[in-house]
């Protein structure tokens, strides 16, 4: 596998090579880093097949809370990850006497599923996503992994 910690731009760059050096059939990890939250197929195609992890503000784009805040500041879209951050802090003061008393409880937020460590530390687990056809994918991880080739005629 390859790790690649890069910003869209340089990710779109690389991604291609990794092929053209023969090493296609790696698969390729990222950070979030590597997608701006906005759909955008024409040059994400660049980057097919790569695996990242996000929160669901950014891979569900249909959030009525997200939609309203991208409507009434558009200039402020560099932003959005913040927001879904305060979105996570106000809505969670209610549920941490809930967190703290079952240790497999979880909070289903925008910014992941957050829950309580054994130090009483906050955590968050991401969605898993892949990019097909220059658009993010959200991964089932219940379901064995299977051979996503842009070849299939399975995937719409």
């Amino acid at each position: 596998m390859i790790f690649m910690a890069a910003t869209p731009k340089d990710a779109r760059q690389l991604k291609p090579q990794f092929k053209f050096h023969y090493a296609g059939e790696l698969p390729v990890y990222s950070t979030s880093h590597a997608f701006t939250g906005k759909i955008d197929q024409r040059s994400d195609r660049d980057i097919d097949e790569l695996l990242y992890c996000d929160m669901p503000w950014i891979l569900n784009p249909s959030k009525t809370l997200k939609q309203a805040l991208t409507q009434n500041w558009p200039e402020h879209q560099q932003y959005t990850r913040f927001f879904a951050l305060g979105t996570d802090a106000y809505h969670l003061i209610p549920y941490l006497g809930r967190l703290q008393a079952k240790s497999y409880e979880r909070f289903s937020g925008q910014t992941g599923n957050i829950y309580l460590d054994s130090f009483n530390r906050l955590r968050r687990e991401l969605l898993w996503a892949q990019f097909i056809r220059g658009k993010p994918v959200i991964l089932d991880l219940n379901k064995p992994p299977q051979d996503l080739s842009l070849n299939d005629s399975k995937i719409n």
